[in-house]
């Protein structure tokens, strides 16, 4: 089995004789190795105790199923004042990031995040004026491998259910689009999220203008000439005579010659080198 991690881009790059390069393609995907489960509220972390003191939780917590957007959901009362949450991990790439949750004086509801986790280390709630609790859960929002482009993108679902593929008629949702930071490529199903079904979303880039022929990518021509070969073969029978004393028989047998040739062709391809 696979594992959800980033890759390159395939590029690819389309012209005529009239204008080369005109077309730059990139194409790449995201398969979740994983069926992914229904997003809840406590899915990462079940309510909490948080407090007057700052609280730090590094236990009981559990890894999001796929990397994913995540929320926090807090049950506070009037008067315990605004505070914040930060919740640290590692993105699809392995590397550390945080997300900070705002915390609003009397809020009792979920506050949504904005980058995909595939791993949660630790979540710290800064100090409250009373007591309160903290649960963190997932959104059917999902990560992508790719940094997207934020224009000219094409997206299209494949869901697997492990016997049936269907390609999804509808395209799915580029909720964020991050050139930078991986954790911001976020994707929204057309397909509800509930254990059922593997995701695989391909997507592609197209950007169009003029180029030289020099630009990248660079165009390599090769040229290959077959050579024209003539023979000539000439056979030839030598003269017998024969006689005898009373009948003289001579007989002679003309030389015979052939001669082939063949035509000389050449031809030229062209490959374009992303």
């Amino acid at each position: 089995m696979g594992k959800e991690q980033t890759y390159s881009w395939q590029r690819h790059a389309f012209g005529s004789a009239w204008d080369k390069n005109i077309c730059k393609f990139s194409f790449g995907y995201t398969h979740i190795f994983k069926k992914a489960a229904a997003g809840t509220a406590t899915s990462v972390l079940a309510a909490t105790t948080c407090g007057v003191t700052t609280t730090t939780i590094v236990n009981s917590i559990t890894n999001p199923d796929v990397p994913r957007v995540l929320k926090i959901t807090m049950a506070t009362a009037g008067g315990i004042g605004d505070g914040s949450a930060i919740i640290t991990g590692t993105n699809v790439e392995g590397a550390t990031i945080t997300e900070t949750f705002d915390i609003v004086d009397g809020t009792a509801g979920a506050t949504n995040g904005t980058k995909a986790f595939k791993t949660v280390s630790k979540i710290v709630v800064s100090p409250m004026k009373g007591t309160c609790t903290i649960a963190v859960g997932t959104l059917d929002v999902l990560g992508v491998n790719h940094r997207l482009f934020p224009s000219n993108t094409t997206i299209r679902e494949v869901i697997d259910d492990g016997t049936t593929k269907s390609l999804v008629t509808t395209a799915p949702t580029i909720t964020d689009a991050d050139e930078k930071h991986i954790e911001k490529n976020l994707v929204t199903p057309v397909t509800t999220v509930d254990g059922t079904y593997f995701f695989t979303f391909y997507y592609d880039y197209d950007a169009w203008s003029i180029n030289d022929l020099n630009d990248n990518p660079i165009y390599h021509t090769s040229t290959s000439t077959s050579s024209t070969s003539t023979s000539t073969s000439t056979t030839a029978t030598p003269s017998t005579s024969t006689s005898s004393t009373s009948v003289s028989t001579s007989s002679t047998s003309s030389s015979t010659s052939s001669t082939s040739s063949s035509t000389s062709s050449t031809s030229t391809s062209t490959t374009t080198v992303p």
